[in-house]
């Protein structure tokens, strides 16, 4: 796998994309709330301060969350894997095998990413860790 490498499903309005078809044209699908519908400590503290909330979901009303983001409309195409999320896998790799230089590299390589280094599910997360 390269690390760069986008893996996604594309959509047309001949093929449409199935939850954006439905978000859009049925208002099925949706979050039951501002966070997501995580709950405890799963839940995003608060919710406006975390931008994945942002880019998943919007608010039209008080108590409705419409989807954006993969399912914005029927032709939204949605990643098959996140490649942030790969590099989660690596740095785990090299953390269960002791290496935990090369495991902070990698999780650095995600933490000071920008928006167009993916598909814009950005964290906007802080600075680097120390490499020691």
């Amino acid at each position: 796998m390269e690390r760069e490498q986008r893996s996604e499903f594309r959509f047309s309005t001949a093929t449409p994309n199935p939850v954006g078809d439905l978000a859009a044209t049925r208002n099925v699908f949706g979050a039951i709330d501002s966070s997501l519908g995580l709950r405890n400590r799963l839940a995003p503290v608060p919710a406006a301060s975390d931008p994945r909330v942002e880019f998943y979901i919007s608010q039209t009303a008080a108590t409705i969350y419409p989807l954006k983001a993969f399912a914005l409309n029927n032709v939204a195409s949605y990643p098959v894997y996140l490649p942030g999320e790969m590099m989660l896998i690596i740095a785990e790799n090299y953390a269960r095998q002791q290496q935990f230089p090369n495991a902070i590299v990698a999780l650095n390589a995600i933490r000071t990413k920008k928006a167009a280094d993916d598909v814009t599910v950005l964290a906007r997360i802080r600075r680097p860790m120390p490499v020691r």
